[in-house]
C-alpha cells in the first residue's frame, strides 16, 4: 500500500548550511597568523635590541674593568710610576676571557703624568673606551706632612709657607702663621687659649683654610729599602758626605769624630745621584746637580745645606728677588731613625726631608738650649711619620720659617719616593 506523507502547512525546506562558516574561519586564521607573526618578528626585533644593550653594557664595564687593572698594579706597594709599573703604549696591559675583553693604551703626557685608555670589546663585538688622567705625586707634594703630630705645639714666631698635611689632631700655641692650605684628618685642633673652641678655624693662624676631617695620608713602607734597590752607591758604616760645585760629592768613612778613612770624590750623575748608607749619614756642602741620601739609621746635618742654584746669582728663598723657576737642583734625604740639625745660629736647609719612622722625627740638637730662638730656615719639604721637636715654646730651641719648594711635584730627587696618584678627567670616549 502507497504511504502518502502529508506535508506541514507554511513551512518550506530550509536549504542547507553546511560548509558556509569555513570562509570566515580561514579569514581569521590568516589574520591571527599575521599577528602572531608580527608578534614574533617584534619580540625577535626586542630581543635583538636587549642583546646589542646587554653587549653594549658588557663593553663599557670590561673598559672599566681596565682602568681599574691599572690602578691597582698603580697602588700596589712599592709604588712605581706607570712607565715603571706596566710601560707606556699600545695593548700595554689587556685582560678579560670568554665574556670579553680589554686593551689598555699609556701615553706619557709630561714626566709623571699619563692618560690611560681603556677599551672593551664584548663577545658579540660591542666596542666602548674610557679614559682617565692619571698623575704621580711624591712625598713632599704638601710641604708639611705628619702621621702624628705628637703632641708638640706650633708656636708664635713659626712661619709655615706650605701646605700642611696631618692624620693627626694639629696644636697651636699663640699665634703661628700658616699660609697656605693645612689638613687634617683629626675632627678637632688643640688651641692653647682659653675660650677658643676646638672645633674652629682660627683664620689669625690658618689664613689660607683649614679643612678637618681630612683622608689619612698613607705613609707607606720599605721607602729606604726603594732607594736602596735603585741606588747608584751602596756603602756600610758611617760617613762624611760633603756635596762640591760641578755636581760632585766628596764621601770618606767615619770612625769617629776625629778618625775617617780616606776621601773619595764621585760624580752625581755617575751614581745616578742616589746614595744609600746602611749607618748613620753627616752630611754638609753646596749641591749642585740632583741627589737623594738615604740612611737606615740617622743623617746629621752639620751645617747649612744649600742649592747651588738658589744661593748664588739666585738669591736665597728668603731674600728680595729670590726666583724658584731658577731653581734646577734637587737634594732628598730620607732616614729611618731620625734627621738632626747641628749648630746654634740661623740655619738654611734645601732638602726634601722625610724620617720615615723612629720618636725623634726632623729634630735640632740645641732644642732644649737658650739660644735666642734663632730661625731654622727649610726651603723644600718635610715628611715625618712621627714629628720631631726643633724649639719648644717656652723659648728654647729653634722658630720655624718654612717654605715650599715647588718644583718637587715635577723634579722630584732621584728614587724619591712616591706617595700616591691622583685621578682625573674621567670620561666615555666610545
Amino acid at each position: 500500500m502507497k504511504r502518502f506523507e502529508t506535508p506541514v502547512v507554511g513551512s518550506k525546506r530550509r536549504p542547507s548550511r553546511r560548509g558556509a562558516a569555513l570562509p570566515v574561519v580561514i579569514i581569521l586564521m590568516g589574520v591571527i597568523s599575521m599577528v602572531g607573526l608580527g608578534l614574533v618578528n617584534l619580540g625577535s626585533v626586542d630581543a635583538m635590541e636587549t642583546a646589542r644593550t646587554v653587549s653594549t653594557s658588557q663593553a663599557f664595564w670590561l673598559a672599566e674593568a681596565g682602568l681599574c687593572h691599572v690602578r691597582t698594579i698603580a697602588s700596589k706597594p712599592p709604588l712605581e710610576t706607570l712607565d715603571e709599573a706596566i710601560g707606556v703604549g699600545t695593548g700595554v696591559l689587556t685582560g678579560g676571557g670568554m665574556n670579553g675583553s680589554y686593551s689598555v693604551d699609556i701615553v706619557e703626557l709630561e714626566l709623571g703624568l699619563f692618560r690611560v685608555t681603556s677599551t672593551g670589546t664584548a663577545p658579540g663585538g660591542q666596542v666602548a673606551a674610557v679614559r682617565q688622567l692619571m698623575s704621580t705625586t711624591v712625598f713632599g707634594t704638601d710641604g708639611w706632612e705628619t702621621d702624628e703630630e705628637a703632641g708638640i705645639y706650633f708656636a708664635t714666631g713659626d712661619i709655615l709657607d706650605l701646605s700642611v698635611y696631618s692624620n693627626d689632631e694639629l696644636n697651636i700655641y699663640g699665634t703661628p702663621l700658616f699660609t697656605e692650605p693645612a689638613n687634617s684628618a683629626a675632627s678637632t685642633v688643640h688651641y692653647v687659649r682659653p675660650g677658643r673652641p676646638s672645633s674652629s678655624v682660627d683664620t689669625n693662624v690658618f689664613t689660607a683654610g683649614l679643612t678637618l676631617h681630612a683622608p689619612n695620608l698613607d705613609f707607606g713602607t720599605d721607602h729606604i729599602q726603594n732607594v736602596a734597590d735603585c741606588a747608584g752607591l751602596l756603602l756600610v758604616g758611617d760617613w762624611q758626605f760633603d756635596f762640591l760645585d760641578g755636581g760632585k760629592i766628596s764621601y770618606r768613612e767615619r770612625f769617629s769624630s776625629s778618625s775617617y778613612g780616606p776621601p773619595m770624590t764621585n760624580d752625581l750623575t755617575a751614581i745616578g745621584g742616589s746614595i744609600h748608607v746602611d749607618g748613620d749619614a753627616y752630611v754638609s756642602g753646596t749641591v749642585d746637580g740632583e741627589a737623594t741620601l738615604a740612611s737606615t739609621d740617622d743623617i746629621f746635618l752639620e751645617q747649612d745645606i744649600r742649592y747651588e742654584s738658589a744661593s748664588g746669582s739666585n738669591p736665597g728663598p728668603n731674600d728680595a728677588g729670590f726666583n724658584p723657576s731658577a731653581v734646577d737642583d734637587a737634594l732628598g734625604l730620607i732616614a729611618a731613625d731620625k734627621i738632626e740639625v747641628m749648630g746654634d745660629d740661623d740655619i738654611d736647609i734645601h732638602a726634601a726631608i722625610f724620617v720615615t719612622d723612629g720618636t725623634a722625627g726632623f729634630t735640632t740638637n740645641q732644642k732644649f738650649k737658650r739660644i735666642g730662638q734663632p730661625y731654622l730656615n727649610v726651603y723644600g719639604s718635610l715628611s715625618q711619620k712621627r714629628r720631631g721637636v726643633v724649639g719648644t715654646t717656652s723659648g728654647r730651641g729653634f722658630l720655624k720659617n718654612y717654605k715650599h719648594d715647588m718644583t718637587l711635584g715635577s723634579n722630584p730627587p732621584p728614587c724619591w719616593p712616591l706617595r700616591n696618584y691622583d685621578f682625573s678627567r674621567w670620561e666615555r670616549t666610545k
